[in-house]
């Protein structure tokens, strides 16, 4: 492990947030710890936050939260939880073979996003800690509705399968995890019609999120696989599948070598 100061952001379709802070990188890996991409707290959602210790020993790892503030932008997020506030929680302690569930307060009249990372308890090879989040949307009238959303490491390139087809739409997030970078995005729909998108501009620690065919019209009505793609710095996404009444969190694959769909930029 090595410590670098660096910072990180993200949303998810109408939800975001981010952070500046030293942290541990895991040498030669790129990546200064595990992305949570999304959290939602207020109006119709609040967020649990799941952090397990598989270690035989105790893991001392530490959560950071970052909110949008729009454009892009975020800053430090004081996220509190009903268990202890953002302060404590950069300071975990976690007993062998135990889990913590942290539960947003879920109050505020608004809803703020934005993500947090995990540092620290070992994740740099030996998977000694793992994280990930529930987020539920609660609107009157109907059962609550939760989706779960796994912690990724940043990487280069990731395949997204995506359905907008029925009414279902597929929204997602992206948060750079280096400096200004360039992603170019491909995508190839089920009917094997290959398209190069617009590439996705981000600033150092940028964030975007949209629904797929919304920023991207030409996707509308259709279903098939995207494919996220930089040469020169690591981010990472979070993907939903948004149907009538429910919605749910849609698998995203990190993957290395080349491009298969996208031109190489």
């Amino acid at each position: 492990m090595k410590r670098e100061v660096s910072c990180v952001l993200f949303l998810l379709s109408g939800f975001l947030f981010p952070f500046c802070a030293g942290h541990a990188q895991c040498a030669g890996s790129g990546y200064p710890g595990l992305l949570i991409p999304q959290i939602a707290d207020g109006g119709a959602w609040m967020t649990t936050i799941v952090v397990t210790n598989m270690a035989s020993t105790q893991a001392s790892p530490s959560l950071v939260f970052f909110q949008d503030v729009g454009r892009g932008a975020t800053q430090p997020w004081s996220l509190g939880f009903s268990e202890m506030s953002s302060a404590q929680a950069q300071t975990l302690t976690i007993p062998p073979g135990s889990t913590l569930f942290l539960h947003t307060l879920g109050s505020a009249p608004a809803t703020a996003v934005g993500w947090g990372m995990l540092s620290g308890g070992g994740q740099c090879g030996n998977g000694a800690v793992s994280v990930y989040a529930v987020f539920t949307q609660r609107v009157p009238g109907r059962p609550d509705q939760d989706g779960t959303g796994e912690a990724t490491i940043p990487a280069h390139r990731f395949l997204v399968p995506f359905d907008n087809t029925n009414g279902a739409v597929t929204s997602m997030a992206i948060a750079s995890a280096g400096s200004l970078q360039t992603i170019s995005l491909g995508v190839r729909t089920s009917d094997g019609t290959v398209t190069q998108l617009p590439a996705i501009a981000l600033p150092p620690d940028g964030h975007t999120s949209f629904a797929f065919p919304t920023q991207f019209p030409n996707t509308s009505g259709k279903a098939g696989l995207a494919e996220f793609y930089s040469s020169s710095d690591t981010f990472s996404i979070l993907a939903l599948r948004f149907g009538a009444d429910a919605f749910t969190s849609t698998p995203v694959y990190s993957v290395t070598g080349a491009p298969s769909i996208v031109s190489t930029p």
